[in-house]
């Protein structure tokens, strides 16, 4: 993976067991998007939910808003690269469904035979060019209520496993 990853990774996730991205060819593991993202390997979607709505459903979680953005993101990378491989990872399983239902609607079957869609779980062991993690969670409850308001995001293996699938790079999408 990209070195700047790889070190965020390592710092956040396996502070006892550093990653070792000194003999990565770093060259390889750049996004040359043309300038999307700033050129950068990690980057944020700031989803204002004033702007994008809040999240609905029970046990799992969905964000239409969120959804059509990172759809919109995916035909911005392929413009640039229809090379690229694409993962789009969410901490539920309704987000998932919605994302891979638009998918169908919005993406040409070229570019869907070059994206996955899954849930955290599902990603185990993949790899992929570009990742972008739906956080899904935008919500009213009290700030003070962590579990409720931030949800899953709060599982570090869970995180560790979404921030290491990309090769090039990660691009966080949530409010």
């Amino acid at each position: 993976m990209n070195p700047v990853i790889g070190e965020f990774a390592s710092s956040s996730f396996y502070s006892e067991y550093p990653l070792v991205s000194s003999e990565v060819d770093v060259a390889s593991k750049q996004p040359n998007l043309g300038g999307l993202y700033n050129d950068r390997p990690i980057a944020w979607i700031n989803l204002d939910k004033n702007q994008y709505g809040t999240e609905e459903g029970g046990i799992s979680k969905s964000r239409k808003g969120e959804a059509e953005r990172i759809l919109k993101e995916v035909k911005r990378v392929f413009s640039k690269n229809a090379h690229k491989t694409i993962g789009i990872i969410s901490f539920y399983r309704k987000q998932s469904e919605l994302i891979r239902d638009l998918a169908k609607r919005e993406l040409t079957d070229s570019q869907i035979e070059r994206v996955s869609i899954g849930t955290v779980d599902a990603f185990q062991g993949k790899e992929f060019d570009v990742v972008f993690l739906s956080c899904v969670r935008a919500n009213k409850h009290d700030l003070n209520d962590r579990r409720h308001r931030v949800g899953h995001i709060d599982d570090a293996s869970r995180l560790c496993v979404s921030f290491t699938r990309a090769r090039q790079l990660m691009v966080g999408v949530g409010d």
